[in-house]
């Protein structure tokens, strides 16, 4: 197994920090969009709009930057120890993309609905995206973290 530095055992554990913020995010993202009901004779709930929303902008603010200071940090390093690994750190990469592309359409689906002729089918495709989204967000940094972990002991 190949050797890690401290300072990759240091950014690990700040990346696994900032992953159990982001897992705490998603908890209230899901609950939020659990929230959302919608029928076609009653308005949907717009506090549970609200939440879904906030949720959606803190991850569009923060989401990036933690992508970036990873990849620069414990996704590089990894990626010098051995060819396996960097194969590794590149998909993670890739899933950072299209994770991004994800939160993207995610938060332009929810400023969608307040217009939205059909409010029914506009709260649906929120929900439906905002749940893809925060499961395919837990099981990468559920990948990562196994990696960091097995590579840190």
């Amino acid at each position: 197994m190949p050797e890690v530095t401290a300072a990759f055992r240091s950014d690990a554990q700040l990346i696994c920090h900032e992953h159990h913020a982001f897992s705490s995010e998603l908890a209230a993202l899901e609950f939020a969009l659990d929230s959302l009901i919608c029928y076609s004779e009653v308005l949907t709930n717009l506090a549970a709009l609200e939440r879904v929303y906030r949720c959606g902008r803190h991850l569009v603010r923060t989401l990036p930057e933690h992508f970036e200071n990873e990849e620069a940090t414990v996704l590089a390093e990894i990626a010098a120890l051995s060819p396996e690994l960097g194969k590794f750190a590149e998909e993670m990469k890739q899933q950072h993309r299209e994770l991004r592309q994800k939160l993207t359409g995610f938060c332009l689906l929810i400023d969608q609905v307040e217009g939205s002729s059909d409010i029914e089918q506009a709260v649906s495709e929120v929900k439906e995206c905002g749940l893809e989204f925060a499961r395919a967000l837990a099981a990468h940094m559920d990948a990562e973290e196994r990696k960091f972990a097995s590579l840190a002991h």
